[in-house]
């Protein structure tokens, strides 16, 4: 798919392609490289775009906030690999930095999947950055929920409804969000203003003096239900009712689809726990951090 006014400036990286920055809100032909879900922050949001010979052929996502940026996705259409776009992307990205006054780290989050080992190989070659393993993924399949004896009687716990996020007042959203998110791409900014199903999304909070302790956000990505706690009270108690109570919520809409959540606190590895018979999948989750000086 040719483009014309869909990149935004730039120059000349070869003859071979050309990268520049695009406008997040007009991405054109490369709508078709960036997730179904990317959702642009007028603040946040940076997209460099790769074009060889008229095509659009690579681009990569990246949030910025105060303190770091998150590369949130690099994709090379399948017809332009391996002829060194992605890595001319992640390196035109990085030199902006090093023309700031002040350096900020720049990372990025993948799961240890065979999807993303590709990813990983490229990451590694490029020679910038340092892995961390970060945390956790825990996944299970929706047949093993939905026959484990253990979830089905916590299902039958869950008696009291939850507060839907999207049931509150805007100005008690807004202040949620902006004291415990931030910049979140699973967190778009339109979901402020949804209903407590929004196409396929589903939040839940927990309130207390009119003010929102936490938060658990469910999502679909069409194949798998992905779970995430939204920073708040670390009360396990409520925490895991919350959670219990966003899984069962959901399983009204997908009772068959797969599900998984970051372990970042151990309310979700013993709901997990519950919900596979003490056996769910572990999947680790690394962190490439940019080493900031080029070797």
């Amino acid at each position: 798919m040719k483009f014309s006014s869909d990149f935004v400036g730039g120059y000349d990286m070869s003859v071979r392609y050309r990268i520049g920055m695009l406008d997040p809100k007009q991405t054109g032909a490369f709508s078709e490289l960036l997730p179904e879900d990317f959702v642009p922050n007028d603040a946040s949001t940076v997209l460099l775009g790769a074009t060889k010979n008229g095509y659009a052929a690579g681009v990569l996502w990246g949030e910025f906030s105060d303190d770091d940026c998150e590369i949130m996705q690099i994709a090379v259409h399948p017809a332009f690999r391996h002829q060194g776009i992605g890595s001319a992307l992640v390196r035109s990205f990085l030199s902006a930095f090093r023309r700031m006054e002040r350096l900020m780290p720049v990372y990025m989050h993948f799961v240890c999947n065979d999807e993303n080992r590709g990813l990983y190989s490229f990451l590694s070659a490029t020679g910038l950055f340092t892995f961390f393993e970060e945390t956790t993924m825990y996944r299970i399949s929706g047949d093993q929920r939905l026959n484990c004896k253990g979830y089905q009687k916590m299902k039958k716990t869950i008696t009291e409804p939850m507060t839907p996020f999207f049931s509150l007042p805007l100005s008690d959203r807004q202040a949620f969000v902006e004291e415990n998110i931030g910049v979140d791409p699973y967190f778009p900014d339109d979901l402020l203003t949804g209903k407590k199903l929004y196409e396929d999304k589903l939040c839940l909070c927990h309130v207390e003096d009119h003010k929102v302790i936490a938060a658990v956000f469910v999502r679909s990505d069409g194949e798998m239900l992905h779970v995430r706690y939204l920073h708040g009270n670390d009360n396990q108690g409520i925490l895991r009712y919350l959670l219990s109570a966003a899984i069962k919520e959901a399983d009204y809409y997908y009772p068959d689809m797969d599900i998984q959540a970051e372990a970042a606190v151990p309310s979700v590895k013993k709901l997990f726990d519950v919900l596979a018979d003490g056996n769910p999948e572990e999947i680790p989750v690394m962190m490439a951090m940019w080493n900031m000086v080029e070797p």
